[in-house]
């Protein structure tokens, strides 16, 4: 079932249909946007926070979201192009096709905004995991001198105990 009316129906109509489906996309990425924002928020507060349920939460939004996106119509770029002609007509039909390049632009900002946030959200992590895996190569190490060399071994110069060194 397509979320936009057959091709029988007003320009009008069809361009407010396919605002109607962009308004709900936005809502979805503003939803999406808030939750990457609050796992870079998690994240930059402690490198280390449980983020298990804000990843679950934006699972589901992205699922929703696919969703949506599943509904679109095989011509929207034809509709953005039609909605572009139309945007400095001074009736219904212009104030319509603003809405949907409106509706449009915010849709990218969002996606753009949902991107940026979780490069820098997988960046913190990237840092963080490149830390932990380095304190396990240390304590590996660590290990190892302590089996060879036994746990008085301080990892680092040794000290002479005699006066001639």
């Amino acid at each position: 079932m397509s979320a936009l009316p057959r091709r029988e129906h007003s320009p009008t109509e069809i361009l407010a249909a396919y605002a109607g489906l962009l308004r709900r996309r936005r809502d979805a990425l503003a939803r999406l946007a808030g939750t990457g924002c609050e796992i870079l928020s998690a994240l930059t507060t402690d490198p280390l926070a449980d983020i298990g349920e804000l990843l679950e939460r934006r699972e589901g939004e992205c699922r929703r979201f696919s969703a949506l996106n599943s509904q679109s119509p095989s011509d929207e770029p034809a509709l953005l192009d039609s909605a572009r002609s139309l945007q400095f007509e001074q009736d219904e039909e212009g104030a319509v096709a603003r809405r949907v390049l409106s509706l449009s632009d915010d849709c990218w900002k969002l996606a753009d905004q949902i991107m940026r946030s979780q490069a820098d959200s997988e960046a913190i992590m990237r840092c963080s995991l490149e830390a932990t895996a380095r304190s396990i190569r240390e304590s590996a190490q660590r290990r190892k001198l302590d089996t060879a060399y036994g746990p008085a071994c301080r990892h680092h110069s040794p000290v002479f105990l005699d006066t001639q060194q």
